[in-house]
């Protein structure tokens, strides 16, 4: 309900009370400059402009009030009350003191649940029924600007959900509040201190839970600016400052004399000193901030109050706001003008003014994006046609009150209607401060964005969010470089102390964003050995950065060959996972090089234009069936790591000593915050370990099971260790037919012909290592540098003459491993053999 300018009493008539009407829509529309009030010296009744805010309680909601100024001691009172009934949980709030004990705690309760209006001395109850609480962004008769406090005890400009109070405890709900009076009023002081999340909330001197920090959120975000800014420029950065403390001073904000007498101390003593720049003495520092200081406070009494009022939330619970739009870290209001014609092409224009800063259009990405104070969000629902509507709405009573004029109020009529409206806001998204393109997207990373701050992966370092680094993605956990939980270190404990290194550094490349290693790690193990745990504990703190693949990602035959949206789900994601690949599944290594490899990747969303990006992602999979790799050649045995999870986790009941005994609700437990701030700050340091080192480095675990593997799915090099000599030569197709023997024994696929295999062949390291090469000569073309080993009566290998005659077949030789001993036959050239 709106209320008078500073005024705490007299609401609009009849929506008070046991009996008072609900406030609807169109109330709120209906009062939005003004609403009618009974004037009883007058005896009449008055349009009285709508500035603050009178918030009725749901019936499901109760305030409890408490008094803690002058006389009135409510903090003592509901102390002794909590001595009874249990401690109070935090819980939202709202106060306009800076006291730290007065306010209004608001709470959950059952619908039907009545209280008597106050329990003791100065606390009282506010329900539907009885009372309304004053809340943001009201100012206090005294001028005291009220506050939002979340339960954290950080101040919030915006109203809350009814889900996010506490409930308020049953003993409370239940208690016999005219007896509990009766006793206090008696002097009975009640039992022991109950246990109570807030024990020192009422009871402290100075209380933590609730009330102003030294500083508002937005005044330590502008000194933060200024000592980013200060070493670039002194007396810039501290003009800034000093304007958006001042202009932050006058809508409210508390600790605005903290905030200037840390810029004036830090100004004072930056350009006192020899820094290379002009040296001023301390009296000079000192009237040179004292002027920026006058002239920022001349400068804000020419302008209009800008402090929020009641018309700012008749559509959404909090200002409308353009981030940035003043250059002084603070958010400047949306401004009302007409624009200079009623046509579609003036009314975009004019309306996307209104939106600078705050929303950007892509079409590639998704259509509208807007800033919510951490990343720029898709806003699927579009809500600037929303936002439009009221825009209109708001510039139709403003130009009414300034002229009256039916013809403009008749244009402005036109753009309620969709087609213009939709026509308007397409002129909108073309202006070029909010069309964008994809790649002006998270083009930073080293940037990784969480819910407190954007953190620097090179160093750690924790730097304010910011629009102009137009990100998109936000982790979903706050950075606390020493965050540490007892579950994460047991996740943790499925690794060897090596492996759990070079996988910290795996997982900190994943947060880097940028392709470097070409590496597709693959967790290993039989099922219940951690695996999954860790990886899904990292994409939980990891957040939007982080999502699931399906295997058609792998295991399908092409990049061709998937849905494009496919690989458009890779777009700016930093942490790709795969969960299980099926029994039997093989790697298509091709498909492999493609996403792992670092070049640029072709996508599109549903029903949105193709777009190239580049990758950003780690590819890790996680499986109890470690797939097939039909592939021989060192560009694919390159890229891949098997990570290997011994350790079992069995149950209580079956552990022994030494084993790790299985944790049923440790999984969901890790997508608590505390769990997930301590796993992004292991990450952040994995980052850092890896840019540091210059890369993920070698693990003596992983290295051996990645050979084992290869041995196990490398075709030629298991043919090559049963079947080959270093050492001597042979002939190409008697070569082919020694592996084309061995794959049919051993039960391996192999290449149809003996061109596919001698590509397969001289692709593989082990024929650079040793050196082997491939002649022509009159006889056929032969291998030099390696002989075919154990196959009998069959004239396959040879030693090739430094001086071979032409015409002249050349001496083969069939070598043993048990017996090295050459024997000579002679032999015409094959038709077969492969020509150079």
């Amino acid at each position: 309900m709106p209320l008078g300018e500073r005024e705490k009493s007299a609401p609009p008539t009849g929506y008070t009370g046991a009996d008072g009407a609900a406030v609807t829509h169109d109330d709120i529309d209906r009062w939005a400059d003004t609403f009618p009030r009974w004037n009883r010296k007058a005896k009449r009744m008055e349009d009285v402009p709508s500035v603050n805010v009178g918030l009725r309680m749901p019936p499901t909601v109760v305030g409890i009030d408490v008094d803690n100024y002058g006389a009135k001691r409510g903090h003592e009172a509901i102390a002794a009350l909590e001595r009874r009934l249990g401690g109070l949980p935090p819980t939202w709030a709202s106060t306009n003191r800076d006291d730290g004990l007065s306010g209004i705690w608001f709470y959950r309760i059952p619908e039907g649940v009545r209280f008597p209006g106050g329990p003791c001395a100065d606390v009282e109850f506010i329900q539907h029924h009885h009372r309304y609480a004053v809340v943001w962004p009201s100012v206090h008769p005294e001028d005291r600007l009220y506050r939002w406090y979340t339960p954290e005890g950080d101040d919030a400009d915006r109203l809350p959900g009814v889900d996010e109070l506490a409930e308020l405890p049953k003993a409370w709900i239940e208690a016999d509040f005219e007896e509990l009076a009766r006793e206090m009023a008696a002097g009975d002081p009640g039992g022991a201190p109950a246990p109570s999340p807030s024990a020192d909330r009422f009871t402290a001197p100075v209380r933590t839970h609730l009330g102003p920090r030294d500083m508002s959120a937005a005044l330590e975000r502008v000194v933060d600016e200024f000592r980013r800014q200060a070493p670039g420029g002194r007396h810039d950065a501290m003009v800034k400052a000093v304007m958006a403390i001042t202009r932050l001073e006058h809508q409210g904000h508390p600790g605005a004399d903290r905030a200037l007498d840390t810029v004036r101390a830090e100004f004072i003593a930056s350009v006192t000193n020899d820094h290379g720049g002009l040296v001023r003495s301390p009296s000079e520092a000192e009237h040179e901030f004292d002027s920026a200081r006058k002239t920022a406070t001349s400068k804000l009494a020419a302008e209009p109050d800008r402090r929020p009022r009641y018309d700012d939330l008749k559509a959404t619970s909090a200002p409308r706001t353009t981030a940035g739009a003043t250059g002084d870290g603070t958010d400047e209001p949306v401004t009302v003008r007409a624009p200079e014609s009623w046509s579609d092409a003036h009314v975009g224009e004019t309306f996307g003014e209104t939106l600078r800063g705050r929303w950007l259009y892509c079409r590639a990405i998704g259509g509208w994006m807007r800033w919510d104070g951490r990343r720029w969000a898709v806003d699927p629902g579009e809500a600037v046609h929303e936002e439009f509507r009221q825009w209109i709405i708001e510039l139709g009573a403003r130009l009414w009150q300034q002229s009256g004029d039916s013809d403009t109020m008749r244009q402005l009529g036109r753009y309620r209607d969709k087609g213009k409206i939709d026509a308007a806001v397409t002129i909108a998204r073309r202006l070029a401060f909010i069309a964008a393109n994809p790649d002006e997207f998270d083009r930073h990373p080293h940037l990784l964005n969480a819910q407190n701050g954007v953190v620097d992966l090179r160093t750690g370092e924790l730097l304010a969010h910011d629009p102009a680094l137009r990100l998109t993605r936000v982790a979903d956990a706050d950075y606390l470089p020493d965050a540490q939980h007892a579950d994460w270190d047991a996740v943790l404990e499925a690794l060897s102390p090596d492996t759990r290194q070079w996988v910290q550094r795996l997982f900190g490349s994943a947060a880097f964003g940028q392709v470097v290693d070409d590496v597709l790690a693959v967790f290993d193990g039989t099922g219940s050995n951690g695996k999954t745990s860790l990886l899904k504990g990292c994409a939980n703190a990891l957040g939007e950065y982080a999502a699931p693949a399906s295997t058609r990602l792998l295991l399908a035959r092409g990049v061709s060959d998937e849905h494009p949206t496919l690989i458009a789900d890779l777009f700016g994601r930093r942490l790709v996972y795969i969960e299980e690949t099926p029994e039997g599944g093989a790697l298509r290594m091709e498909q492999v090089k493609a996403i792992t490899g670092g070049g640029k990747l072709k996508a599109r969303f549903i029903g949105r234009d193709y777009f190239d990006f580049e990758p950003t992602h780690q590819i890790i999979v996680a499986t109890n069936h470690r797939p097939a790799v039909n592939a021989s050649d060192y560009a694919a045995w390159r890229r891949l790591r098997l990570v290997p999870f011994p350790r079992t986790y069995v149950m209580p009941h079956e552990a022994k000593p030494g084993d790790l005994v299985a944790d049923r609700g440790l999984r969901a437990r890790l997508g608590k915050p505390a769990q997930k701030a301590a796993a992004l700050a292991w990450i952040v340091a994995g980052a850092v370990a890896w840019h540091a080192e210059g890369g993920l480095g070698g693990c003596d675990d992983i290295d051996t099971a990645t050979a084992a593997w290869r041995r196990d799915e490398d075709v030629i090099h298991a043919w090559w260790s049963d079947r080959i000599s270093v050492g001597g030569a042979a002939r190409a197709s008697d070569v082919y037919q020694s592996f084309v023997d061995w794959c049919q024994q051993e039960g391996r696929r192999y290449v149809s012909s003996n061109k596919e295999f001698a590509k397969k062949l001289t692709d593989h390291d082990l024929y650079r290592q040793h050196a082997i090469s491939k002649r022509l000569t009159s006889n056929g073309t032969w291998y030099s540098g390696l002989s075919v080993v154990d196959v009998v009566g069959r004239g396959v290998g040879f030693q090739l003459g430094s001086r071979e005659e032409p015409g002249v077949p050349p001496t083969t030789t069939t070598t043993s491993r048990t017996n090295a001993s050459f024997s000579t036959t002679e032999r015409a050239p094959n038709e077969d053999d492969e020509p150079w």
